[in-house]
């Protein structure tokens, strides 16, 4: 059959078994084994001193004729003859196949490859964008400086709460534009509660710097400024005020912000709120002195030594700084620019917003209301400005809730002044 056919040519011809095992026999170092193989095939009436170099042709002879009879017996599956598959390992042996080491690291390699590839075009391919540039963000995405510094208990020690909380706020137009129930103030104490007494001693036009390191009469106006304000109510002297006051023809402000001042008790006052809007910048006042931190015809060094002079007059006094809001510039073509981008002269107003907050922290125990970011701020300034720089009602709303929030109620929530407005008509409205 066929498969016989097969497997007798893929099977080593026992002709070749016989001539090996006759040269293994003929070798004089064979051992018993192999000489027992001879004779299974030539038989035991082989003499034992046979000519073992005879003719090449006789053997390989009789190696045919057994050949024939160990072929049979293989067909037939007899153990007589020699097996190959499984003999010693004499005869000729199937070579083994090995693992080839070179196919196996190549085939790692095509794997990483082909991995890299494939991460690399996902990665450039990337992911559909969800980003509408058309979108209005209503977000509050800035993020409040709000300073909050507590007091030290020992500075209250001896004194006694009379139950209430009594402010005075000092500045310039943002107190002084609206002293009623409308303004900062009255807007305080209508959000404070009962116990809330406020009073108002600010000037119009006023700012913090000084126009001179030393008082002159050559500019009265000075009298107003921060610095010089407080300088009077550390000496409980308001002589150069009011005399300054009363050249304000034009208004009664001045004259009743000073008498305000004169008839304060400080020893009832528990807290000093100082807001002046971005007059500063305005002005192009200058903004700090590198060589003197003091310098009184800066900005921050005039806010720094005013402050000093209040909390080493009156220390149990909880100082609070509200910071400038936003305001355009207006330049010499009546247009207006962007206080946050456009330098006035001495920098934009966040220079100034920056220096002031330096300001509050070297004069210790001043807290510090950011009202350029939290109140009212380059997004929403339309809503709480009533011209570049002036606050309307809602600015003024804005503002104090902003404080009440902070110095008041102790809140440390970030103050978000459109969500407080939304709110506080959410509550009207029920």
């Amino acid at each position: 059959m066929k498969q016989d056919k097969d497997s007798q040519n893929s099977t080593p011809s026992a002709e070749d078994d016989i001539l090996d095992i006759e040269q293994e026999y003929l070798n004089d170092d064979a051992d018993a084994a192999h000489r027992r193989k001879y004779e299974s095939i030539y038989g035991d009436d082989t003499p034992q001193g046979a000519d073992r170099s005879g003719s090449a042709g006789a053997r390989r002879g009789n190696a045919r004729a057994g050949s024939r009879n160990s072929g049979s017996e293989r067909r037939t599956g007899s153990a007589a003859g020699p097996d190959r598959r499984a003999g010693t390992g004499h005869g000729r042996r199937r070579r083994r196949q090995g693992v080839n080491a070179h196919a196996v690291l190549w085939i790692v390699i095509a794997a990483i490859a082909a991995a890299a590839g494939i991460r690399l075009y996902l990665w450039n391919r990337g992911e559909k964008s969800t980003y509408d540039p058309s979108a209005v963000n209503t977000n509050y995405d800035i993020e409040v400086q709000d300073i909050i510094t507590a007091q030290d208990p020992k500075v209250l020690e001896g004194r006694t709460d009379d139950g209430r909380t009594t402010i005075l706020f000092l500045g310039d137009d943002p107190i002084s534009d609206d002293t009623g129930d409308t303004g900062i103030a009255g807007r305080v104490k209508a959000l404070g509660g009962d116990n809330v007494d406020v009073m108002t001693a600010a000037f119009p036009g006023s700012q913090v710097a000084c126009k001179n390191a030393t008082y002159s009469t050559s500019y009265v106006d000075d009298a107003f400024n921060f610095y010089y304000v407080c300088s009077s109510i550390s000496l409980g002297d308001y002589t150069a005020m009011s005399n300054a006051a009363s050249l304000k023809t034009d208004s009664d402000v001045y004259a009743s912000s000073v008498k305000t001042l004169q008839g304060v008790d400080f020893n009832t006052v528990d807290v000093i709120a100082v807001m002046y809007d971005a007059v500063d910048y305005l002005n192009g006042s200058p903004v700090y002195n590198t060589n003197d931190t003091g310098d009184l015809q800066t900005y921050a060094g005039a806010l720094e030594r005013g402050f000093s002079l209040i909390r080493d007059k009156y220390p149990w006094i909880r100082l609070v700084f509200l910071s400038p809001t936003y305001a355009l510039y207006v330049d010499a073509d009546g247009k207006q620019q962007p206080g946050d981008t456009y330098d006035a002269g001495n920098g934009t107003l966040p220079t100034y917003w920056t220096k002031a907050i330096d300001a509050c922290s070297a004069a210790e125990t001043v807290s510090f209301i950011d009202n350029y970011y939290g109140s009212v701020n380059a997004d929403n300034y339309k809503d709480y400005l009533a011209d570049n720089i002036h606050l309307n009602a809602a600015g003024f709303d804005a503002v104090a809730r902003h404080f009440v929030s902070k110095i008041l109620e102790g809140s440390l929530d970030e103050y978000n002044a459109d969500a407080a407005a939304s709110d506080a008509d959410t509550a009207a409205s029920e």
